[in-house]
């Protein structure tokens, strides 16, 4: 139908499925598995927006028996090259927690607007004083975001000024009270620059469910760390820098230790993915286009890297545990 998501889900799903096929060829060919212990694989469903991490949480995805010792999991990343894997200790991604504003004043006609309170006037001034949530009143030494990206006001008529205004948007910060602060001044500014302009916040509303932050265990660094060294083409992992973007897998790295993988597909570093393509004018489709983009476009030539990695992970875990005298999962 013209639409994608564009965010590389459908490789990360092929990967996961090729390591399985393999841990079972594995499996089968020895007629039992190398290192005691259960590989359990997960195929999560609704990241973006629905926090399917979190419902197979409750649902015991972690706590069913056997319980989980270790988690892992993956994203393309376009910024990285094609053959780098990027891995950090401490936190990978934000908690992220999106909102929805709703400024009520006094509708009326545009030629007079001292008979109305305009909620237009009141959302660009909320615009630029929000922008103080982070420069002000953050920690310096501490990250967070604050977007607004749609603003809802009026029918389209150019001489009435509406009633309300909707204001929606999304906050991050690397750590989730920090993603707390950001939410409590959030509501604080609206509330103080609809009075400041005689309306009023009718409502501010929150996702069901925020994001914690992805942390990436401290002492399973090293086993991730080798792992990526293993996969990459450089013989090493790529040191990277935490991002601000989200991820529910953030909901299994709270209950386990946990490690999340940015495998690179950019391409060369000119955008030139591995393998010939048919891009609009060069012949080539360009792979490091941002998530997202229109015209994202995967390099598959790293899916047999990604299947590398989850099995590295996956044995590599297992056998850790079994020299520790742990069954693993």
């Amino acid at each position: 139908h013209g639409k994608m998501h564009a965010c590389g889900h459908d490789a990360h799903m092929t990967m996961l499925l090729g390591a399985t096929y393999l841990i079972k060829s594995l499996e089968e060919s020895n007629g039992e598995f190398p290192f005691p212990g259960t590989i359990r694989i997960i195929f999560q469903p609704a990241e973006e927006g629905g926090a399917g991490a979190k419902r197979m949480r409750e649902e015991g995805v972690l706590s069913n028996y056997p319980p989980v010792k270790y988690a892992f999991g993956m994203h393309v990343w376009p910024t990285l090259l094609s053959g780098q894997v990027g891995v950090r200790s401490g936190a990978m991604l934000a908690a992220q927690d999106n909102f929805t504003l709703v400024l009520d004043g006094v509708g009326g006609h545009a030629a007079f607007p001292h008979l109305c309170r305009d909620p237009v006037v009141a959302s660009a001034a909320f615009v630029m004083n929000v922008q103080t949530l982070v420069s002000r009143g953050m920690n310096p030494l501490e990250s967070g975001v604050v977007s607004i990206t749609h603003i809802d006001a009026g029918d389209g008529a150019h001489n009435v000024i509406p009633a309300k205004a909707t204001i929606r948007g999304t906050i991050r910060a690397l750590s989730d009270d920090a993603l707390s602060q950001l939410r409590e001044g959030l509501v604080h500014i609206a509330t103080k620059t609809a009075e400041a302009h005689g309306l009023t916040l009718a409502s501010s509303e929150f996702a069901k469910d925020s994001y914690p932050a992805t942390m990436n265990d401290d002492g399973l660094f090293p086993l991730a760390s080798k792992c990526a060294g293993l996969v990459s083409e450089s013989g090493k992992h790529t040191p990277v820098d935490p991002t601000m973007g989200a991820e529910d897998f953030g909901y299994l790295a709270q209950g386990v230790p946990a490690a999340f993988f940015f495998l690179g597909q950019g391409g060369d570093g000119n955008g030139d993915a591995a393998q010939s393509g048919c891009g609009k004018c060069c012949g080539r489709v360009p792979t490091n286009l941002s998530l997202h983009h229109p015209e994202f476009n995967l390099d598959e030539e790293v899916l047999k890297r990604g299947v590398s990695l989850f099995l590295n992970l996956a044995l590599r875990s297992l056998k850790e545990l079994s020299e520790a005298g742990e069954d693993g999962e």
